[in-house]
């Protein structure tokens, strides 16, 4: 009779890291967006002034935290966790970019004296964290099923390779 060996689930980092994605999208949102010179001082303008945009990254990055939290700490499934993560963070990727590049749509559109605006600090952490997480979640939808075929079985250490 062959020897029981324990059973260990396979548990990657990544699920943890991404969860700190999401919590930069979060924290990102109170950071200046945009700053704009208007007569002769900066003014910056946050997420939370951006009206829906800065609650949509408020939601994403918090979703990406759950989500990945969920994925590390109770994964029954072939990861579709990850694959939610890679989702949302595309979204959050694609509508960070289209915000950067029109930067100026955060200065209030009443004044026909729009001076040039700049990207603050908080759109390309959101961006940075977007992409990683998007990067992180297509990794481990790419990588967990070579892994489990390794091992053998539903990814837990101690089953029997498929016959």
């Amino acid at each position: 009779m062959a020897e029981e060996r324990p059973v260990i689930a396979l548990r990657t980092p990544l699920y943890l890291i991404m969860a700190l994605f999401g919590i930069a999208m979060v924290i990102a949102t109170f950071l200046p967006w945009a700053t704009v010179d208007s007569a002769g001082s900066d003014v910056s303008v946050s997420g939370t002034d951006a009206g829906g945009w800065g609650a949509a990254a408020i939601v994403i990055g918090f979703a990406i935290a759950v989500i990945s939290v969920i994925g590390y700490f109770w994964n029954p499934f072939s990861d579709p966790e990850a694959l939610f993560v890679a989702g949302f963070a595309l979204a959050a990727f694609v509508g960070t970019a289209a915000k950067m590049a029109d930067v100026a749509s955060f200065v209030d559109p009443g004044n026909e004296f729009a001076p040039d605006a700049t990207a603050g600090i908080g759109l390309p952490v959101i961006l940075l964290a977007a992409a990683a997480a998007m990067a992180a979640g297509g990794w481990i939808a790419f990588s967990r099923p070579r892994a489990e075929a390794r091992i053998g079985g539903d990814g837990l250490i101690g089953d029997d390779p498929p016959a």
